[in-house]
Order: C-alpha cells, then sequence, then structure tokens
C-alpha cells in the first residue's frame, strides 16, 4: 500500500488550511490550489467569477444539496481578491439582497480601497 499523505504529525489542526492560524507554530499557512491558480491568473479568475454573478442560478457545487446563497457568497467573496472597477456594478446588484448584502457591501468596499491605493 502506498504512503498515506496527512499534515505532519506535531502539526496542530490550526495549520492545515489557508485560513487557519499560524500562531502556535510559526508557520505560514498551506496556500490552496484554488487560491495559487486566482493569484497566478487575476484576469482569468475575474471573468469566471463576473459569469458566476450574472448567472447564479447555474453555479455548481461538489457538495450534496449545498445552499445557493453559499456558492454566490463564495463567489463575491473571491472578487475581494481579484476584482476590479468592472466588478462594482455585478457586485451592486447584490447589495440591497437579505442574506448576501453585507458581503456585496464588504467586497465593493474592498475593491474601492484596493483599487484607490493602486492608482
Amino acid at each position: 500500500m502506498g504512503a498515506r499523505a496527512s499534515r505532519p504529525p506535531n502539526w496542530p489542526l490550526s495549520v492545515c488550511c489557508s485560513s487557519c492560524s499560524t500562531s502556535r507554530t510559526g508557520r505560514p499557512p498551506r496556500r490552496s490550489a484554488a487560491a495559487s491558480t486566482i493569484d497566478a491568473f487575476p484576469a482569468q479568475a475575474r471573468t469566471v467569477l463576473h459569469h458566476g454573478l450574472s448567472a447564479p442560478d447555474r453555479l455548481t457545487s461538489l457538495f450534496p444539496r449545498p445552499q445557493a446563497n453559499n456558492r454566490t457568497a463564495t463567489v463575491i467573496g473571491l472578487l475581494a481578491r481579484v476584482g476590479d472597477r468592472s466588478s462594482l456594478p455585478l457586485l451592486a446588484a447584490y447589495r440591497d439582497h437579505t442574506v448576501l448584502g453585507g458581503t456585496a457591501a464588504d467586497t465593493i468596499r474592498h475593491i474601492n480601497n484596493r483599487t484607490t491605493m493602486e492608482t
């Protein structure tokens, strides 16, 4: 039988993914393949994410019975990382959404702050 991949034996669970803390070990968190891909190809990722916002009913998931708002919230959150001014009109449509409005507003602020600093 082949060796099984796992986290190193002395690493706490808190360092097993990119969103976990590293304060106890000082080791940097592992980056997900998705984060690496988005960072390497931001314009292409942005195009896909824009399409996801314009057709949220067509977003899919690997998980059984996922909530549609969770998929859309993920798209909105990823746009905070790679979105630009062209993302703002798509996000504005979600500002008054009862569930996604706060996430959309946070992403709009993040994009505005980031693009203001870049110019």
